[in-house]
């Protein structure tokens, strides 16, 4: 078997045993007061996207308050600035339809893919959630109202290599059993405990990336079957 053969089958393989496995990320880079909305595998490789996709932005400073946001879009990306600095920023994005076949995620409509001739598997449609702590002064304990988000129960910066952090996974404001949390480039995973609570464990310095997954079935629609939401926490650690 060739190279080119042996990556298909082993990218084929990971999806079917993990179907988050290669989820893009999202998340915020900073510079100074200028900011960028990420999408891709964190930290090393970024993606172009269509910036509508990006329905919202928020700013707070380190005592929780909101401060303005200038976006500024581009033709591949979001980018905005701030007149102060920013200690963590919420980003939503709603990337529309997708389908699953047997040849892999497509990004299609269910009706753009049977008029193509695919064999549509199932259909969604995945909308992302993503908090950025760039302040670890900020309360990290309090949600900032996403549909779905993960909340650190106390501050990263005093855990040392090896401990586990506490957190919590909240869907409509109410803690979300059984949901699916990754962390680290090794996606490793678990699940959160009957009260949304579960402790993830921080190893590698450097950008810490958490994800949580929950689909919620669709009924009576002929163009999606669920709703694929994820969230992202971010932050640097130490």
């Amino acid at each position: 078997m060739n190279r080119a053969k042996c990556t298909c089958v082993v990218l084929s393989f990971l999806m079917l045993i993990c179907p988050a496995a290669l989820a893009h990320h999202l998340w915020v880079m900073s510079s100074g007061l200028d900011y960028v909305v990420a999408r891709g595998l964190a930290p090393e490789w970024i993606d172009a996207y269509d910036p509508r996709h990006v329905v919202d932005v928020r700013a707070l400073d380190e005592k929780g308050r909101e401060i303005p946001v200038q976006r500024k879009d581009d033709a591949q990306r979001v980018r905005f600035s701030t007149a102060d600095s920013a200690a963590m920023v919420a980003v939503t994005c709603n990337w529309g339809y997708r389908v699953n076949t047997p040849e892999g995620k497509k990004f299609l409509s269910k009706k753009q893919a049977l008029a193509q001739g695919l064999t549509v598997v199932s259909a969604f449609e995945s909308i992302q959630y993503a908090k950025s702590v760039f302040d670890h002064r900020i309360e990290w304990t309090r949600p900032l109202g996403l549909k779905l988000e993960i909340v650190a129960l106390e501050n990263p910066k005093d855990l040392t290599p090896g401990e586990a952090l506490a957190v919590k996974v909240l869907f409509n404001g109410a803690p979300l059993a059984g949901c699916q949390v990754s962390v680290g480039k090794e996606r490793r995973s678990a699940k959160t405990d009957e009260n949304g609570n579960l402790r993830v464990r921080l190893e590698n310095p450097g950008l810490q990336v958490l994800m949580a997954v929950h689909k919620v079935p669709v009924e009576g629609s002929s163009d999606i079957d669920y709703r694929q939401f994820m969230s992202f926490l971010t932050f640097n650690w130490p």
